[in-house]
């Protein structure tokens, strides 16, 4: 679920929208800046909502669900407004903080003397996905368009080369929602065997 953050918002969104609206580096940003703003707000919001619900389990598949929701239209429907794209991505990072439960749930589903490894293992996980999927994209992208050569120097891809290399994006939310299916509850007011 982090890969919102860590291939798109770091890295692709900014040149994907700066091709697929045709707006500056500066105004593009703003797309990653909220959807890291999406995500802190939803960090909040998804651990409220767990204990509300006594699930870390339907917190998290349902903030799997609604970033894919969110992000899919947010990619592939050009036709909107840029504000409705940053709405969308604002609501996609939302969702995508709720992956913050990933910690309490590895915590929880571990002996209590191995939580500092545990957090420590699920962190390096997560950070690891940067480099990944960041080459990955990049690699993909290329496979999809050889791209012009700028004045810079620098490829210049259509934004159907950016939208086919971040369909990753959405099937690796998919891939996460249907893991949370075989994820045992591990909210402690619901028990362990639940």
């Amino acid at each position: 679920m982090y890969i919102i953050l860590s291939a798109f918002a770091e890295m692709w969104g900014t040149p994907y929208l700066m091709v697929a609206y045709e707006v500056n580096n500066e105004t593009a940003s703003y797309g990653s800046m909220l959807i890291l703003l999406g995500m802190a707000l939803g960090c909040l919001a998804g651990p409220f909502l767990a204990n509300h619900w006594r699930s870390h389990k339907k917190v998290m598949s349902i903030g799997a669900l609604g970033t894919f929701a969110l992000f899919l239209p947010a990619i592939y429907l050009t036709n909107l407004p840029l504000y409705g794209i940053f709405t969308l991505l604002f609501g996609a990072g939302f969702f995508c903080g709720w992956q913050i439960l990933n910690f309490a749930a590895a915590k929880e589903i571990n002996p209590p003397e191995f939580s500092a490894t545990t957090i420590g293992f699920m962190n390096a996980l997560t950070m690891v996905s940067a480099p990944i999927f960041q080459m990955l994209l990049g690699r993909l992208i290329d496979a999809f368009e050889e791209g012009e050569v700028g004045l810079d120097g620098v490829k210049l891809y259509s934004s159907e080369a950016y939208q086919y290399a971040l369909l990753a994006i959405p099937a690796s939310l998919l891939v996460a929602w249907v893991v949370m299916r075989f994820v045992r509850e591990t909210h402690p007011d619901r028990g362990q065997g639940e």
